[in-house]
């Protein structure tokens, strides 16, 4: 939570604590009789950090109480399913009261697997729901942050909620989401008497303060304003008009004006357009029109990370997105093409991350024609292909050099530098970027065939690549990924 917290700009009370004095959140805690508090709203409205905000004060003023919470992240795999969502909460109402561990003793003893197969959901709900039914919970909350960002097995999360949100008159739930008609469907079918509902749109003169608040403090800290108060003062009423109570709107602003020159920021911020929408779009013309090549890597780097199943690393970008070799020799050079693409990303010790869904969903829809090349089959092959090639040059027999095959995992440590750090990704997710490409491509059946691509990888690397996926804790995945050829067989 610290993380989300501290990469989304620090939380500043003055901007969520309107919604601990809301009559919903209050009712939430002194009516028995209320079980679910849904905040719901478009993206950039804030709502995790309304969460962060809300889990903060329930820690501070009851201490007590048993809080599990889960923040799903549509742009990084293992954060966006219900199995990881549901491990989450369970680690944490474990932590608290240790003794609710017996509910995953007793299933776990019965069917050693049943963790690890296609069935571990329901396993992983019948533990949830044995927790939230033992007194022993005590006063509990469950927080789960982007409902909406959850998109593997959804419909299975929400079914769990609606289920068990009456399974314990002390267990609260609180969770958010967008608008979104599955949603609203699912989580409808708990019963309604039970639910309080907060609508960020329904809350214009709330949100509007808070918006204000943060435009406030983020501008006061803006060196090229530090000396003109007037200007100052502009510029906050004018980011409080446009800005339409858009905390992530404000945000990407103040990462413009950060750059520019103080005779700049009025015209900078006055050419900058309403919402978010046009704000991605803003970004993207700028992006057209840099010199020589730049477009196209951009494009490039912004298609790979649109389709990429977690956060890439510099290193892994600069592979994936096939940069060439001046580009990706020095990751201060991929570093600096990755802020060229605007405010898309936000770089964090080399991890090159979203830096918002809302990013990620413009590019996959609004702006797909403008940086795809070819169609998401093509850019889905295009990346196995070259996931490929780069284990292909660099895997290799004992690649850590560790001259003894009986060596505990535990006792290994990367050599500096890691050969596996530019490849980790491709050796985890290269087979899931060949089945999205198999739907609709025709290379991909090619590269499935007796000296196709596949053929030879597995021919000269097929142990060099268990070894790697051994060292990065990943042989599970090599298992699931050859699950995932054999079915793309059958179907091809």
């Amino acid at each position: 939570m610290k993380n989300i917290e501290h990469v989304k700009g620090g939380l500043l009370k003055g901007s969520y604590e309107w919604i601990l004095h809301h009559p919903n959140f209050l009712q939430l805690q002194n009516d028995s009789g209320k079980q679910l508090l849904w905040i719901k709203g478009d993206p950039g409205h804030g709502k995790t950090m309304l969460l962060i905000g809300i889990i903060e004060e329930l820690e501070h003023s009851a201490p007590e109480a048993n809080l599990a919470y889960f923040f799903c992240q549509g742009t990084n795999a293992p954060m966006n399913t219900s199995k990881a969502t549901l491990r989450g909460l369970i680690y944490r109402l474990i932590r608290k009261r240790p003794p609710l561990i017996a509910h995953v003793r007793e299933i776990y003893d019965r069917h050693k697997s049943i963790f690890e197969d296609g069935s571990s959901f329901f396993a992983l709900s019948e533990v949830a729901a044995r927790i939230l039914r033992d007194p022993n919970i005590g006063r509990a909350y469950i927080v789960i942050d982007a409902l909406d960002e959850c998109e593997t097995n959804q419909d299975q999360l929400l079914s769990f909620i609606a289920q068990n949100v009456s399974a314990s008159p002390s267990v609260k739930w609180i969770v958010s989401s967008r608008k979104v008609p599955t949603i609203v469907n699912k989580l409808g079918r708990a019963e309604p008497s039970k639910q309080l509902h907060l609508d960020l749109t329904d809350n214009q003169d709330d949100m509007a303060s808070a918006v204000g608040y943060y435009i406030e403090t983020k501008v006061a800290t803006l060196e090229a304003l530090s000396d003109d108060e007037e200007k100052r003062d502009e510029v906050q009423n004018t980011m409080r008009e446009k800005a339409a109570h858009t905390f992530l709107w404000a945000a990407l602003v103040i990462q413009e004006l950060e750059k520019a020159n103080e005779w700049d920021v009025l015209f900078v911020l006055n050419s900058l357009p309403f919402g978010l929408e046009g704000l991605y779009g803003k970004m993207i013309s700028q992006i057209n029109h840099l010199g020589w090549k730049n477009p196209e890597f951009c494009h490039r780097i912004l298609a790979t990370a649109t389709l990429a199943y977690r956060p890439l690393a510099l290193g892994e970008i600069s592979v994936l997105a096939g940069l060439p070799t001046e580009i990706s020799s020095a990751s201060r050079n991929v570093k600096k093409l990755v802020t060229m693409c605007g405010s898309f990303f936000r770089v964090q010790d080399d991890l090159v991350e979203f830096i918002h869904q809302s990013a990620r969903d413009y590019l996959s829809s609004t702006a797909e024609s403008a940086i795809f090349e070819a169609s998401y089959a093509t850019t889905h092959f295009d990346l196995f292909s070259r996931s490929i090639e780069a284990m292909s040059n660099q895997l290799s027999r004992d690649i850590y050099q560790l001259y003894c095959p009986g060596i505990l995992i535990k006792e290994i440590k990367a050599p500096d530098p890691d050969p596996l750090r530019q490849i980790r990704y491709s050796c985890i997710y290269w087979a899931n970027h060949l089945c999205e490409a198999g739907k609709e491509c025709s290379e991909a059946e090619y590269a499935l065939r007796d000296h196709g691509e596949v053929h030879q990888f597995f021919n000269k690397h097929l142990l060099h690549w268990i070894e790697a996926l051994s060292l990065i804790g990943a042989t599970g995945d090599g298992i699931i990924a050859v699950i995932q050829l054999q079915n793309l067989m059958k179907v091809s």
